[in-house]
Formats: structure tokens, C-alpha cells, sequence
């Protein structure tokens, strides 16, 4: 089987667990909405947030979309890149 169905299978899977795991799904998407709202504000595509927080684009689309439980680490990287605090990210200011 070649590699992109491999890899397409995997992810679908993936996806499919994590929501019948029931993660803080509500905490994902309202963290993925602002840091889409933020991102939109601050005039930056999804690549020029991706670059400036060094992570891949892929990965940020992801995160946006509530589909990844995003890691503090991470967090800090796109608020950096946004120039906001950590905070505005949970909705705490």
C-alpha cells in the first residue's frame, strides 16, 4: 500500500480516537478560535505564524481547528509570535 494511504489511514484513525476519548474538546476549539481571531488581527497567514512560532503550518491548521490538544511549550511559541501573553490565548484577559 503506498505511503499517503498509509499515512492518510493513521491520521483518519487518530482523529476518530481522540474524539471518542472525549478530550477537553470545548478547551481545544475556544484556544483554536483565538488564536485564529488573534491571528487575523495581527495580519498574519497561517505560514507567517507557523514561521514565527516555528512550528508547521499543518500543525497550527490543526490546532485551530480544535483537533489538537495544544502543549504549553507550543502555547508560549504562538503567543510569542503573536506578541500577546498566554493568557489572552486561555481567555483569561
Amino acid at each position: 500500500m503506498p505511503t499517503e494511504f498509509v499515512d492518510f489511514y493513521q491520521h483518519t484513525f487518530l482523529m476518530a480516537r481522540k474524539k471518542k476519548e472525549g478530550s477537553n474538546d470545548a478547551d481545544d476549539k475556544a484556544i483554536g478560535k483565538a488564536i485564529v481571531r488573534l491571528r487575523k488581527a495581527a495580519k498574519m497567514t497561517q505560514e507567517d505564524l507557523a514561521g514565527e512560532a516555528e512550528i508547521d503550518r499543518s500543525y497550527l491548521s490543526e490546532i485551530e481547528s480544535g483537533y489538537k490538544n495544544i502543549t504549553v511549550r507550543t502555547l508560549r511559541k504562538i503567543a510569542k509570535a503573536l506578541d500577546i501573553k498566554v493568557s489572552t490565548l486561555l481567555g483569561e484577559d
